[in-house]
């Protein structure tokens, strides 16, 4: 038979001839360190004896496998190990005339290493695999093309060893060695291919999947894996992963317990692999592909009937015994015509074929018989659970005890025992699992089994400790009002202190003295540092003077730097001012500056002050500005008016809102009917207010000619103003391109022939209209002067 074992770590096989011998394998990793990032790498392969050549045996013992680890993200080379042989053991079968009659003989050979892998080099959110390959597959495979040239590549996943600059636990599951069996067609066939895992909390599901192939080939059979993916063997026609054998029903697997079932069809060699995926807290973090093969003969229908297991000439299902106590199971017969091949826990036992069995430690047994002389039909008998009558422990809570402190000891040993608790070798009466102690003394626990005669004892001593002494704590205190008072325990430098106020624990007061700024009861708790015993201080009662009553009256924000002095107020008089521990009898803002200030008046009252706080803020202020005070239009002119502020977030309000588009925004268009007088109020987010007003006067509209010619020629000889009549003081200003003052009038009656002191002017000119003198309105513009 061609039975499959599983393969520990990927390895590297130089090249003796085509592999077909070699028929499936696992790969492992294993944490060894994790702060050294030290793991054991280790790599199986399962041979077929029958086809394996002597000296290729002996070569396979003296080579290493060469396992390779890549990167998933990009498949970029991490690491290249190469594992040495370790060791072999024989597939066990459970029907030895039938296994050498079909030539079935299976060995797995073990190669393993531990190495250090830099952790930090495996970051990558993605992971990583470890890969081992090697040509080719046994040429009498049922479900592959072409097996000879399929080969096969042995395959593991990881997950990151580093996060966040911490290690990480993780070692892949490793699988229980299968035994050496085989299957029989139209029968009934289960086969454990479970893995144990090492890292507690992880889950483990399985699924069959196609096995992997590999690049090498009779023509190139290096065994040097490269970067995945690696190819999928081809499946012969009616064979897929859901049926690798076929059936009925065909090749299946429990995704929980990893158990093979199949009830087989067709007679011949199939190959397939079993996939565990582990998950974490419900994501896949690894996985470990397992090949193997197995066959399927006709079998003979002929079978003994099973054995039945006697225990002192009783058949039993269950063995309770005693520690050390020697348990002998026997199947009722001398051997005779029989096999026997016992198991524990479904595996076989090595060297375990004779008619009785002394078991080693609790678990499931059961014995397979088959007949001696010819290959026929073997049965497996009903297991018998063995069962250690009294396995007595004793657990301590602690082996030492403070002042006042307890301890629990508890009785490990399972149900159906009776106990009894001695104290220094005399009874305490009680027989509880659990017993609560706080004195120190040689504890004994006694039980006794209630089916056996299985007597034990366990004992421990625990010792007592002295507890912390505190000193020079008063039983009370006084202290002012808003001041405090300091509290102080002794030291001896190894002890820890927590200090409680109205029994709250007050944080971050690892200290032996504190200062008590609060009416109340406070307490220490102090811990000895080597020993951890702990007393707790009697309360220590803290009283506060009551103070006088003081009025001081609250002082609003001030906006601005230029703000006028607060003459500061407070009852009853005769106490002193204070600003950053200087006395003052004023707040000046212009002197402290932007920000928020703490005043405090402070009132003798004999030996202590009462004190009262106000805080003062002082803020930027706001600066309001407007584009003209004074403004002139025409009646149902539409006129612009800006506010400009020196910070955003300001909101304006326009008073009154007559005749304003929008009286909250802060550029408003009027388009007044009539004189009128505005004030605009500016409130920046602070709360500080600014305030500007506009006076907007309605006059004769105004044409102003931006030319004219003194040419003598009788028409626009002169600079004429319509409209100016109505403006009796209307004041002009003229100027030339350097600024020089060309004309200045006064009066309505403009009528500028263009001249200046006798001369006539060409050119263009800056003319400055002031049509009210008392008002800041001022018409700008230019005049330009043709001959």
């Amino acid at each position: 038979m061609r039975l499959i074992k599983v393969l520990i770590l990927l390895a590297f096989l130089p090249y003796y001839g085509f592999s077909s011998h070699i028929f499936g394998g696992y790969l492992s990793m294993v944490q060894v360190d994790k702060s050294l990032g030290k793991f054991r790498i280790g790599g199986s392969i399962y041979l077929d004896m029958n086809i394996t050549d002597p000296n290729e045996l002996i070569n396979l013992q003296r080579i290493s496998l060469n396992v390779k680890i890549f990167r998933k993200r990009d498949g970029a080379l991490m690491n290249s190990i190469l594992l040495p042989f370790n060791s072999f053991s024989d597939l066990i079968y459970d029907n030895p005339v039938c296994a050498i009659n079909r030539n079935l003989s299976s060995r797995e050979l073990r190669y393993s290493k531990e190495i250090v892998l830099n952790m930090t080099d495996y970051t990558d959110a993605n992971g990583y695999y470890m890969a081992w390959t090697r040509c080719c597959r046994s040429p009498d495979l049922s479900n592959i093309q072409n097996p000879v040239n399929a080969g096969l590549t042995l395959y593991l996943e990881f997950p990151v060893l580093q996060e966040n600059g911490k290690n990480v636990d993780y070692s892949s599951p490793e699988f229980h060695a299968p035994n050496g069996d085989y299957i029989c067609i139209n029968k009934d066939f289960s086969f454990n291919l479970s893995a144990k895992g090492v890292n507690s909390g992880d889950n483990y599901k399985y699924k069959i999947v196609t096995p992997y192939g590999s690049t090498n080939t009779q023509v190139n059979s290096s065994d040097v894996v490269r970067a995945g993916p690696y190819p999928m063997i081809r499946w012969n026609g009616g064979y897929s992963e859901s049926a690798a054998i076929s059936g009925n029903p065909s090749l299946t697997i429990d995704e929980a317990t990893g158990i093979l079932k199949v009830k087989a069809s067709t007679i011949g060699l199939f190959a397939f692999t079993v996939q565990c995926e582990q998950f974490r807290n419900g994501v896949r973090i690894g996985l470990v592909r397992h090949d193997f093969q197995l066959p399927v003969f006709d079998c003979s229908n002929n079978r003994p009937s099973p054995a039945e297991i006697s225990y002192n000439n009783n058949v039993v299902t269950e063995v309770n015994f005693c520690p050390g106590e020697t348990v002998v199971l026997t199947t009722g017969t001398t051997g005779g015509n029989w096999n026997f091949q016992w198991k524990k826990n479904g595996e076989n036992i090595a060297g375990a074929t004779q008619p009785t069995f002394q078991i080693s430690g609790e678990g499931s047994y059961s014995v397979t018989k088959s007949f001696k002389t010819s290959c026929e039909g073997d049965t497996t008998s009903l297991p018998v659970e063995a069962k250690s009558g009294l396995d007595l422990k004793l657990k301590a809570s602690k082996a030492k005890i403070c002042d006042g402190e307890t301890a629990i000891l508890t009785a490990i040993a399972g149900s159906g025992v009776m106990y009894e608790w001695y104290k220094d070798n005399v009874s305490l009466g009680r027989n509880d699992p659990e017993l609560t102690i706080n004195k120190e003394g040689l504890y004994e626990l006694r039980g006794r089994t209630t089916g056996s005669a299985c007597n034990g004892n366990q004992q421990v001593r625990i010792d007592l400790i002295p507890s912390p002494i505190i000193s020079g704590l008063a039983p009370g205190y006084s202290f002012c009002q808003g001041d405090s008072v300091s509290l102080s325990v002794d030291n001896n430098g190894n002890e820890s202190f927590e200090w409680s106020y109205n029994n709250t624990l007050i944080s971050n007061k690892d200290l032996n003295n504190i200062w008590a700024a609060k009416s109340g009861k406070y307490s220490v708790k102090v811990t000895d540092k080597s020993s951890k015993c702990i007393t707790i201080s009697p309360e220590s009662v803290v009283s506060e003077y009551p103070g006088l009553a003081i009025e001081f009256d609250s002082i609003p924000p001030i906006c601005g730097l230029d703000a006028n002095t607060i003459q500061l107020k407070a009852k009853p008089a005769g106490g002193v001012f204070y600003l950053a521990n200087a006395q003052i009898s004023d707040f000046v803002p212009k002197n402290s500056g932007i920000g928020r200030f703490k005043i405090e008046y402070a009132l003798p009252q004999g030996n202590c002050l009462t004190k009262k706080v106000r805080i003062v803020e002082v803020k930027k202020g706001l600066k309001l500005s407007i584009s003209s005070k004074s403004i002139m239009a025409n009646r149902g002119d539409v006129i612009p008016i800006v506010a400009t502020a020196d910070e955003s977030n300001v909101q304006f309000k326009w008073i009154p809102d007559k005749w304003l588009d929008n009286a909250q925004i802060a550029n408003p268009k009027i388009t007044p009917l009539g004189d009128i007088q505005y004030k605009v109020i500016a409130t920046s987010s602070d709360g500080c207010e600014a305030e500007e007003n506009v006076s907007v006067f309605i006059g004769e509209r105004l044409l102003i000619p931006n030319a004219f010619s003194p040419n003598n020629d009788q028409i626009n000889d002169t600079w004429e103003i319509t409209g100016l009549q109505a403006y009796p003081e209307a004041e002009m200003w003229i100027y030339d391109r350097w600024g020089n003052l060309v004309l200045y009038h006064k009066g309505s009656n403009l009528n500028w022939d263009g001249k200046r002191n006798g001369e006539v002017l060409t050119g263009s000119y800056v003319y400055q209209l002031k049509p009210y003198p008392k008002q800041d309105y001022i018409i700008n513009g230019r005049v330009q002067i043709f001959n």
